[in-house]
């Protein structure tokens, strides 16, 4: 009869107490709540991961550098000389009318070159020109003198026409007259009542008063030659006298505004040529202008700022109308005022040489011009609104494109690609 076994003797003594000594009832794994916090953020974070890479864009930019214009042209306007302002009567951003007042000014001069004063010098010119003054008068009344002389030439070839004319008439009576009595000694010739002779002295008669007749003809068409030749002459006088009088006038005014620029203490006004808004004033009261520098400029009053932005030659492919500009100027930090919006709407595609422009950024590279309109005309900052001034030099960041955080990461593979194609 076989033995039946137990447990105890397939097992280990070591094993067997081991086991006797476990704890009671089922293992069961309970997670820590921690665990499924960590889990659900984990997803929630890649979740907003690929949705921002898959969403989310950022712009291609080129910073350039530009200065703010005018829409419209400018008038600036120069001090004829070096001056000193004695009074001015407007202030910046100032609305004037045409013909207003704005500055009076005083000339300011001491020595010209060499030891002569300016005062000799005054008088030369003084002298100069009230010669040119005198030689006006003298051909005013030369002019008036020729074309008296020149009317009565033409009235004594009328009275001479006239009376040649009277006395043709009174000719051309005889010759009828001695005609017929020609006419009547060649019929008694046929009679016999007179002799061969006395025809010959009729016909030498008639023949005389034909000859003084052509004479008297050819004289009326020299004194109508003459005549005409007066006329001429007499309607070529004024242009002559306007022209030399315009030569005059010119050498004058050339004499009088150096006479200006020589004058001592001299005080002239300056007054508005157009209606607008003044700006660039560059000096005040009692401060020295110079005649190569602008005094003032007047801006149309509807003029409005616009962006005069330079490209460069690696940026000028990218830039096209419509594309936005964000504007940053020098005069006005970013961090305190922050920039302003844009949109180019010209893009030049002409090349210019540094040499070849006023340049206000001082480029030393050839560029491209673009221009941008502002989307606002002043800053706001601290509750206070400064407007924009013409001249203000910034910079501006043209957004050449915009990319997607994926399109970004898949660019080399896309590039591979189109290299392979």
């Amino acid at each position: 009869m076989e033995k039946k076994l137990k447990a105890s003797d397939l097992f280990r003594k070591e094993a067997v107490e081991t086991n006797l000594n476990r704890l009671e009832g089922k293992v069961v794994l309970i997670k820590s709540p921690s665990y499924n916090a960590i889990i659900a953020f984990l997803v929630l974070f890649f979740t907003v991961v690929i949705f921002f890479v898959a969403n989310s864009k950022f712009s291609n930019y080129e910073t350039v550098k530009g200065s703010l214009i005018s829409d419209q042209s400018i008038l600036k306007v120069y001090p004829p000389s070096s001056a000193i302002i004695e009074k001015s009567y407007v202030e910046e951003g100032q609305a004037v009318e045409k013909g207003q007042l704005l500055f009076d000014l005083r000339a300011d001069f001491l020595q010209i070159e060499g030891n002569a004063s300016v005062d000799l010098e005054i008088k030369e010119v003084n002298h100069q020109i009230q010669n040119l003054i005198e030689s006006k008068a003298q051909l005013v009344k030369k002019l008036t003198l020729q074309e008296e002389i020149i009317s009565q030439k033409i009235t004594n070839i009328d009275a001479k026409t006239q009376s040649l004319k009277e006395k043709r008439k009174i000719l051309e009576e005889r010759i009828v007259i001695v005609k017929r009595i020609f006419e009547d000694k060649k019929t008694l010739l046929h009679d016999g009542g007179i002799s061969k002779l006395d025809i010959d002295a009729s016909e030498s008669d008639y023949l005389k008063l034909q000859e003084t007749l052509l004479d008297q003809t050819n004289t009326l068409a020299d004194l109508s030659g003459q005549r005409q030749a007066l006329v001429n002459d007499a309607q070529s006088l004024p242009i002559e006298q306007a022209s030399a009088l315009i030569e005059l006038d010119n050498n004058i005014s050339k004499l009088q505004l150096q006479l200006l620029s020589l004058t001592r203490d001299t005080e002239y006004k300056v007054e508005a040529l157009n209606a607008g808004i003044i700006t660039n004033i560059i000096a005040r009261e009692g401060e020295r202008v110079s005649a190569n520098y602008p005094l003032f400029s007047i801006a149309p009053n509807d003029t409005v700022l616009i962006a005069d932005l330079y490209i460069p030659t690696r940026a000028i492919g990218f830039v096209e109308q419509g594309q936005g500009v964000r504007l940053r100027f020098e005069a006005f930090p970013t961090q305190l005022y922050g920039d302003i919006e844009g949109e180019i709407f010209e893009v030049s595609r002409m090349l210019i040489q540094p040499s070849e422009w006023p340049n206000p950024v001082g480029l030393n590279m050839p560029v491209y011009r673009a221009r941008a309109k502002l989307h606002a005309q002043e800053i706001h900052a601290n509750g206070k609104v400064l407007q924009l001034q013409n001249g203000l030099l910034l910079d501006a960041d043209i957004i050449l494109e915009e990319q997607s955080f994926l399109e970004y990461i898949l660019s080399p593979i896309l590039e591979i690609k189109n290299k392979m194609q």
